[in-house]
């Protein structure tokens, strides 16, 4: 929701040779500001710092008119000529929780008795509530802030109670008339760690959160100590087990370089290519050697590991029955051949006795 506000403070101002005042006075703060309802109920509006020291909000008072009273809700181009008694110089600047901003009133005259300053300006309501922690309780949250001019009014809220000045409402001077200490005084609530609750300015409630946060930083830096040493203690255990680590990895590849090396003697007894081979390549390769019909598809590597481990085991014996049977049949053939001549032998003779 847009709405119109008009922000109020009070000024100290100077003449020039020509006779215009100058000044740089106090235009807008920060916090919470309570406007009147139609029902005649109150709303508290928060006014964030990042809201009210937006670059583009403190931008939009350069050049702005400065006019007498709020007689008019906005002032534009139509109107300007006939209310404008000075200008905004330049833009708005951050001053603490303040705003301020140069001025000069070109006709002094029109001013009076006169002595408060009230901006007026739109914004947009985030109708949020919420307590602040600074502030306290809001109805409500402005946003994107921008002036439309500045006014000169009899009294004012001193600058940090702002006047609901919607379309429906209507500027009463009575309703802005406070006392002297409420127009330039501001106060927040402020609660004590005992629960003690009182009326504080908003620099005093600022300090007192901010040493809040900080000792509840210290406190957690306090509780992080312990789990920081733990995390250094453990640093240095893997830093103290380096040399440990490397003498296990230098032995780990050691063995694995000599089991290597037995593996290729061994294959090479059965003159298997082990040259590009994985060491479980190997391995079937050598048990295949020995058993032709071993189907080790699927097969684990400790079953792998178990029937090489075999192999090489029968792998002696089997080459001696080999040679056995080898020898055997060279027996039975040099036998056969023997008899054979031994009978033909006798045959010969045989045949010549007959004759």
């Amino acid at each position: 929701m847009s709405v119109i506000r008009y922000d109020f403070a009070s000024f100290q101002a100077t003449k020039t040779d020509e006779g215009f005042i100058v000044d740089t006075p106090i235009v807008a703060r920060v916090g919470i500001q309570e406007y009147r309802n139609d029902d005649g109920s109150i709303r508290r509006e928060l006014r964030l710092p990042d809201e009210v020291f937006n670059a583009d909000s403190l931008a939009s008072m350069k050049g702005k008119p400065i006019s007498i009273d709020h007689k008019d809700r906005t002032v534009t181009a139509k109107n300007a000529n006939r209310v404008s008694i000075g200008a905004v110089l330049d833009s708005g600047f951050q001053d603490g929780d303040n705003v301020r901003t140069q001025i000069v009133i070109h006709s002094p005259d029109a001013i009076g008795d006169r002595r408060e300053l009230s901006l007026g300006y739109s914004c947009k309501l985030d109708e949020e509530s919420g307590t602040h922690p600074i502030y306290g309780q809001y109805d409500a949250i402005q946003r994107e802030i921008r002036i439309n001019h500045l006014s000169v009014v009899k009294k004012g809220r001193a600058g940090v109670a702002r006047l609901n000045m919607d379309s429906n409402e209507v500027l009463d001077d009575e309703d802005l008339t406070l006392n002297q200490k409420e127009q330039h005084t501001m106060t927040v609530k402020v609660k004590l760690d005992n629960g003690i609750e009182y009326d504080a300015a908003p620099e005093v409630a600022a300090e007192l959160t901010k040493l809040r946060a900080d000792a509840l930083d210290s406190a957690k830096k306090l509780d992080s100590i312990p789990q920081l040493q733990a995390t250094i203690d453990g640093l240095q255990a893997k830093v103290d087990g380096i040399d440990e680590l490397v003498k296990a990895a230098k032995e780990s590849g050691r063995l694995d370089a000599a089991n290597r090396l037995a593996l290729e003697a061994n294959a090479a007894k059965f003159k298997i290519d082990h040259a590009g081979k994985t060491d479980r390549e190997v391995k079937e390769a050598v048990i295949k050697a020995v058993r032709k019909d071993s189907d080790l598809s699927g097969k684990s590597d400790v079953y792998v590991d178990a029937a090489f481990d075999m192999a090489l085991e029968i792998a002696p014996d089997l080459n001696m029955a080999d040679q056995r049977e080898k020898t055997q049949t060279k027996t039975d053939s040099v036998q056969t051949t023997g008899k054979t001549a031994y009978q033909k032998h006798m045959e010969e003779l045989a045949n010549k006795g007959t004759k």
